[in-house]
């Protein structure tokens, strides 16, 4: 698998923000990028776990999508690749920021 991030994704953060907002954008769009290899609507090969951790994660998108949408919110199902994506990359975002900034800082 490869990931392709072109410049013009990164380069407007990169240029005038500070540290933590690089490192949470790097985390944010490669953890995204890396998860749609593990998130697809294809469940022959899921195990019945797997599928209670997609149910879990599609109701609290719709949760989160509902309580900060700036607009219309469409989850489910078929949204879930990408919505998956995104809260695994918001994830991998935090994750960097916790491992780099105090608790106290965030």
């Amino acid at each position: 698998n490869n990931i392709l991030v072109l410049a013009t994704t990164f380069y407007p953060t990169l240029v005038n923000s500070s540290e933590a907002t690089k490192m949470a954008f790097a985390g944010d769009i490669l953890g995204h990028e890396m998860y749609h290899s593990f998130v697809t609507n294809d469940v022959r090969n899921r195990s019945e776990a797997f599928d209670n951790e997609i149910d879990c994660m599609m109701q609290h998108y719709s949760r989160t999508c509902e309580l900060f949408a700036d607009g219309e919110c469409n989850s489910g199902e078929l949204t879930f690749p990408d919505d998956g994506s995104d809260l695994e990359g918001w994830r991998a975002g935090y994750a960097l920021l916790k491992m780099k900034f105090p608790e106290r800082q965030l």
